[in-house]
Protein backbone atom coordinates (compact mmCIF):
# COMPACT_ATOMS: atom_id res chain seq x y z
CA UNK A 1 0.00 0.00 0.00
CA UNK A 2 1.84 3.61 -0.95
CA UNK A 3 0.21 7.12 1.03
CA UNK A 4 1.49 10.29 0.20
CA UNK A 5 2.57 12.58 3.08
CA UNK A 6 1.68 15.72 2.72
CA UNK A 7 3.96 18.84 3.44
CA UNK A 8 2.09 21.86 5.10
CA UNK A 9 2.21 25.74 5.55
CA UNK A 10 0.14 27.83 7.67
CA UNK A 11 -1.70 30.89 5.89
CA UNK A 12 -3.04 32.13 8.84
CA UNK A 13 -1.50 31.33 12.79
CA UNK A 14 -2.66 33.35 15.58
CA UNK A 15 -2.65 32.01 19.54
CA UNK A 16 -5.79 28.94 19.11
CA UNK A 17 -6.37 29.00 15.68
CA UNK A 18 -5.08 28.66 12.34
CA UNK A 19 -5.54 27.58 8.66
CA UNK A 20 -3.18 25.32 7.48
CA UNK A 21 -2.91 23.80 3.50
CA UNK A 22 -1.08 20.62 3.13
CA UNK A 23 0.83 20.85 -0.17
CA UNK A 24 1.38 18.55 -3.32
CA UNK A 25 5.17 18.54 -1.70
CA UNK A 26 5.20 14.73 -0.40
CA UNK A 27 7.05 12.16 1.43
CA UNK A 28 6.10 8.79 0.26
CA UNK A 29 5.15 5.71 1.97
CA UNK A 30 4.70 1.90 1.02
CA UNK A 31 3.31 -0.26 3.37
CA UNK A 32 3.37 -4.29 3.14
CA UNK A 33 2.03 -6.53 5.86
CA UNK A 34 4.49 -9.02 7.06
CA UNK A 35 3.90 -12.76 8.33
CA UNK A 36 6.23 -11.88 11.11
CA UNK A 37 5.47 -9.56 14.37
CA UNK A 38 8.59 -7.47 13.28
CA UNK A 39 8.28 -3.49 11.83
CA UNK A 40 11.72 -3.39 9.12
CA UNK A 41 11.85 -0.20 7.55
CA UNK A 42 13.49 1.52 4.55
CA UNK A 43 14.33 5.02 4.40
CA UNK A 44 15.82 6.82 1.38
CA UNK A 45 16.18 10.66 2.97
CA UNK A 46 19.35 13.15 2.45
CA UNK A 47 19.29 13.72 5.96
CA UNK A 48 20.05 10.59 8.43
CA UNK A 49 17.16 9.85 10.80
CA UNK A 50 17.74 7.84 13.54
CA UNK A 51 15.40 5.32 14.35
CA UNK A 52 14.33 6.15 17.76
CA UNK A 53 13.36 9.23 16.07
CA UNK A 54 11.74 8.37 12.87
CA UNK A 55 8.15 9.32 13.50
CA UNK A 56 7.07 6.98 10.82
CA UNK A 57 8.68 4.02 13.20
CA UNK A 58 7.09 5.44 16.36
CA UNK A 59 3.66 5.71 14.85
CA UNK A 60 3.56 2.16 14.03
CA UNK A 61 4.77 0.71 17.11
CA UNK A 62 2.05 2.91 18.84
CA UNK A 63 -0.32 1.67 16.24
CA UNK A 64 0.51 -2.24 16.32
CA UNK A 65 0.12 -1.53 20.04
CA UNK A 66 -2.98 0.74 20.68
CA UNK A 67 -5.40 -2.21 18.18
CA UNK A 68 -3.26 -5.19 19.29
CA UNK A 69 -2.10 -6.01 15.76
CA UNK A 70 0.53 -9.22 15.92
CA UNK A 71 1.10 -8.83 12.42
CA UNK A 72 4.64 -7.27 11.61
CA UNK A 73 4.86 -4.31 8.84
CA UNK A 74 7.84 -3.34 6.32
CA UNK A 75 7.96 0.76 5.75
CA UNK A 76 10.10 1.81 2.63
CA UNK A 77 10.00 5.73 3.30
CA UNK A 78 11.20 8.15 1.02
CA UNK A 79 11.82 11.65 2.54
CA UNK A 80 11.12 14.61 -0.03
CA UNK A 81 10.26 17.58 2.61
CA UNK A 82 13.69 18.34 4.33
CA UNK A 83 14.31 17.23 7.50
CA UNK A 84 14.19 20.21 10.13
CA UNK A 85 12.38 22.41 7.59
CA UNK A 86 9.41 23.02 9.92
CA UNK A 87 7.12 22.27 7.12
CA UNK A 88 5.86 19.04 9.38
CA UNK A 89 7.60 16.44 7.52
CA UNK A 90 7.78 14.27 11.01
CA UNK A 91 4.13 14.57 11.58
CA UNK A 92 3.06 14.14 8.26
CA UNK A 93 5.09 10.67 7.87
CA UNK A 94 3.61 9.45 11.31
CA UNK A 95 -0.22 10.38 10.15
CA UNK A 96 0.61 8.78 6.82
CA UNK A 97 1.86 5.52 9.07
CA UNK A 98 -1.53 5.56 11.36
CA UNK A 99 -3.69 6.83 7.69
CA UNK A 100 -2.16 3.62 6.07
CA UNK A 101 -2.33 0.66 8.69
CA UNK A 102 -5.71 1.24 9.62
CA UNK A 103 -6.40 0.23 5.89
CA UNK A 104 -3.88 -2.32 5.59
CA UNK A 105 -5.11 -4.36 9.05
CA UNK A 106 -8.22 -5.29 10.04
CA UNK A 107 -9.09 -2.27 12.59
CA UNK A 108 -12.10 0.03 13.49
CA UNK A 109 -12.74 1.85 11.32
CA UNK A 110 -10.61 0.11 8.53
CA UNK A 111 -8.66 2.86 7.14
CA UNK A 112 -11.36 5.59 8.23
CA UNK A 113 -10.38 8.25 10.68
CA UNK A 114 -12.30 8.06 13.71
CA UNK A 115 -12.52 8.78 16.92
CA UNK A 116 -10.02 6.17 18.00
CA UNK A 117 -7.28 7.21 15.29
CA UNK A 118 -7.87 10.74 15.88
CA UNK A 119 -7.01 10.35 19.49
CA UNK A 120 -3.84 8.25 18.73
CA UNK A 121 -2.72 10.63 16.54
CA UNK A 122 -3.10 13.31 19.11
CA UNK A 123 -0.13 10.85 21.64
CA UNK A 124 1.89 11.05 18.98
CA UNK A 125 2.22 14.62 18.67
CA UNK A 126 -0.17 18.10 18.71
CA UNK A 127 0.37 18.24 14.45
CA UNK A 128 -0.29 14.88 13.59
CA UNK A 129 -3.86 14.67 13.86
CA UNK A 130 -3.76 17.51 11.10
CA UNK A 131 -2.29 15.11 9.12
CA UNK A 132 -4.87 12.09 9.80
CA UNK A 133 -7.84 14.24 8.74
CA UNK A 134 -8.78 13.89 4.90
CA UNK A 135 -8.68 17.55 4.18
CA UNK A 136 -6.32 19.12 2.16
CA UNK A 137 -7.37 23.21 3.92
CA UNK A 138 -9.03 22.89 6.51
CA UNK A 139 -9.37 25.75 10.02
CA UNK A 140 -7.37 24.09 12.97
CA UNK A 141 -9.33 24.93 16.75
CA UNK A 142 -8.80 23.23 19.15
CA UNK A 143 -9.63 19.45 18.75
CA UNK A 144 -11.90 20.32 15.76
CA UNK A 145 -10.91 20.23 12.36
CA UNK A 146 -13.19 22.77 9.81
CA UNK A 147 -13.00 21.93 5.71
CA UNK A 148 -13.03 25.11 3.92
CA UNK A 149 -13.86 24.09 0.35
CA UNK A 150 -12.07 27.28 -2.31
CA UNK A 151 -14.16 28.65 -4.72
CA UNK A 152 -11.11 28.17 -7.15
CA UNK A 153 -7.76 27.33 -7.84
CA UNK A 154 -4.93 28.76 -4.96
CA UNK A 155 -1.94 29.77 -6.63
CA UNK A 156 1.28 27.87 -7.12
CA UNK A 157 3.49 28.49 -3.69
CA UNK A 158 7.22 28.89 -4.03
CA UNK A 159 8.72 27.08 -0.90
CA UNK A 160 12.07 28.01 0.28
CA UNK A 161 13.91 26.13 3.34
CA UNK A 162 16.79 28.15 4.05
CA UNK A 163 19.04 24.84 5.16
CA UNK A 164 19.75 26.17 9.04
CA UNK A 165 17.49 25.08 11.63
CA UNK A 166 15.67 27.12 14.50
CA UNK A 167 17.40 25.74 17.80
CA UNK A 168 15.49 23.45 20.01
CA UNK A 169 11.85 25.50 21.17
CA UNK A 170 13.58 28.24 19.43
CA UNK A 171 10.21 28.72 16.79
CA UNK A 172 7.95 27.55 19.82
CA UNK A 173 9.18 30.30 22.35
CA UNK A 174 6.51 32.64 22.91
CA UNK A 175 6.16 35.55 20.95
CA UNK A 176 6.34 39.07 22.67
CA UNK A 177 3.26 40.42 24.37
CA UNK A 178 3.03 43.23 21.65
CA UNK A 179 2.88 39.90 18.41
CA UNK A 180 0.01 38.35 20.63
CA UNK A 181 -1.95 41.46 20.79
CA UNK A 182 -1.50 41.97 17.12
CA UNK A 183 -2.51 38.43 16.70
CA UNK A 184 -6.01 38.59 18.39
CA UNK A 185 -6.43 41.81 16.75
CA UNK A 186 -6.10 40.00 13.50
CA UNK A 187 -8.49 37.15 14.19
CA UNK A 188 -11.10 38.64 12.31
CA UNK A 189 -9.10 38.77 9.15
CA UNK A 190 -9.07 34.74 9.56
CA UNK A 191 -12.64 35.00 8.69
CA UNK A 192 -11.74 37.63 5.87
CA UNK A 193 -9.07 34.93 4.45
CA UNK A 194 -11.27 32.40 4.76
CA UNK A 195 -14.42 33.97 2.83
CA UNK A 196 -12.15 35.41 0.82
CA UNK A 197 -11.15 31.82 -0.04
CA UNK A 198 -14.03 30.32 -0.37
CA UNK A 199 -15.75 33.03 -2.86
CA UNK A 200 -12.93 32.42 -5.35
CA UNK A 201 -11.33 35.70 -5.03
CA UNK A 202 -7.92 36.87 -6.55
CA UNK A 203 -4.99 36.74 -4.56
CA UNK A 204 -4.72 40.55 -4.13
CA UNK A 205 -8.23 40.47 -2.25
CA UNK A 206 -6.43 38.42 0.58
CA UNK A 207 -3.13 38.05 0.36
CA UNK A 208 -2.72 41.02 2.64
CA UNK A 209 -4.40 38.55 5.24
CA UNK A 210 -2.49 36.01 6.04
CA UNK A 211 -0.26 36.43 9.17
CA UNK A 212 2.11 34.14 11.04
CA UNK A 213 2.71 34.79 14.45
CA UNK A 214 5.96 33.48 14.87
CA UNK A 215 7.34 36.00 12.57
CA UNK A 216 7.45 38.56 15.40
CA UNK A 217 9.13 36.15 17.52
CA UNK A 218 11.95 37.84 19.38
CA UNK A 219 15.17 35.72 18.49
CA UNK A 220 18.40 35.95 17.34
CA UNK A 221 16.95 33.53 14.43
CA UNK A 222 14.39 35.92 13.27
CA UNK A 223 16.65 38.27 11.28
CA UNK A 224 17.86 35.77 9.57
CA UNK A 225 14.50 34.16 8.87
CA UNK A 226 13.19 37.54 8.05
CA UNK A 227 16.07 38.22 5.72
CA UNK A 228 14.43 34.90 3.42
CA UNK A 229 11.31 36.79 3.05
CA UNK A 230 12.56 40.04 2.07
CA UNK A 231 14.09 38.14 -0.73
CA UNK A 232 11.38 35.69 -1.69
CA UNK A 233 9.12 39.34 -2.16
CA UNK A 234 12.62 41.06 -3.53
CA UNK A 235 12.05 38.17 -6.40
CA UNK A 236 8.01 38.87 -6.77
CA UNK A 237 6.03 36.62 -4.82
CA UNK A 238 3.51 37.75 -3.10
CA UNK A 239 1.71 37.29 0.64
CA UNK A 240 5.30 36.10 1.88
CA UNK A 241 5.30 34.33 5.35
CA UNK A 242 6.90 31.96 7.16
CA UNK A 243 5.03 28.52 6.72
CA UNK A 244 5.25 27.79 10.65
CA UNK A 245 7.45 28.18 13.77
CA UNK A 246 10.07 26.63 11.95
CA UNK A 247 13.12 28.64 9.29
CA UNK A 248 10.83 27.47 5.99
CA UNK A 249 9.10 30.41 3.79
CA UNK A 250 6.51 30.75 1.22
CA UNK A 251 5.55 33.18 -1.46
CA UNK A 252 2.36 32.64 -4.02
CA UNK A 253 3.34 33.25 -7.48
CA UNK A 254 1.15 34.31 -9.72
CA UNK A 255 1.78 31.57 -12.99
CA UNK A 256 3.40 28.31 -13.01
CA UNK A 257 6.04 29.88 -15.87
CA UNK A 258 6.51 32.43 -13.19
CA UNK A 259 7.10 30.42 -10.29
CA UNK A 260 9.46 28.56 -12.28
CA UNK A 261 11.18 31.68 -13.18
CA UNK A 262 11.46 32.30 -9.37
CA UNK A 263 12.69 29.03 -8.48
CA UNK A 264 15.46 29.78 -11.69
CA UNK A 265 16.13 33.15 -9.61
CA UNK A 266 16.90 31.94 -6.48
CA UNK A 267 19.61 29.13 -7.52
CA UNK A 268 22.22 31.49 -6.36
CA UNK A 269 21.13 30.56 -3.26
CA UNK A 270 22.40 27.91 -1.09
CA UNK A 271 18.67 26.87 -0.80
CA UNK A 272 16.05 23.57 -1.07
CA UNK A 273 13.52 25.67 -3.30
CA UNK A 274 10.01 23.63 -4.50
CA UNK A 275 7.46 24.96 -6.36
CA UNK A 276 4.05 23.47 -5.11
CA UNK A 277 0.11 23.97 -5.12
CA UNK A 278 -1.99 23.48 -2.02
CA UNK A 279 -4.16 19.99 -1.95
CA UNK A 280 -2.01 17.53 -0.55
Amino acid sequence: MKVRCPARVGLFISAGKGLFAKLSLCDELELTALTSDKVELELESETPIPAEANSALLAAAAFRKAFRVGRGVRIKLVKRIPVGSGLGGAASDAGGVLRGLAALFETPGRGKVGAELLALAKKLGSSVPFFVQPHPLCLVAGKRFIQVQPGGSIPYLVVAFPGFRLPPGEGRADPSPEAVSVGLTRKSHLDKLVCSLEEGLSLSRWEDLLFNRWEESRTPEAARVGQVRRILSRVGLRGVRMAGPGPSCFGFAVSHPDGERVLGTLREYPWRVFLTCCGG
